[in-house]
């Protein structure tokens, strides 16, 4: 991503979901912040945590994506 010049990448996840949060957290992402309700599933309301990752700041040394390097 970073050939293509992609510096940033985000992440949007379940916030009742703790174990997911906690992978991205791992993983170099940083939080941004909770989305409260704001999207619906089977008509219920449901909680969103968007997060963000600098690829250039040399902490995401893990490879969570499998093959693709980063």
């Amino acid at each position: 991503m970073q050939r293509c010049g992609i510096r940033t990448s985000f992440i949007i996840a379940r916030a009742a979901f703790y174990p997911v949060n906690i992978t991205f957290a791992r993983a170099g992402y940083r939080f941004g912040g909770t989305l409260v309700n704001n999207t619906n599933i089977c008509g219920a309301f449901d909680s969103r945590q968007a997060s963000k990752n600098n690829l250039k700041n040399g902490k995401n040394k893990s490879n969570m994506w499998g093959g693709i390097p980063t």
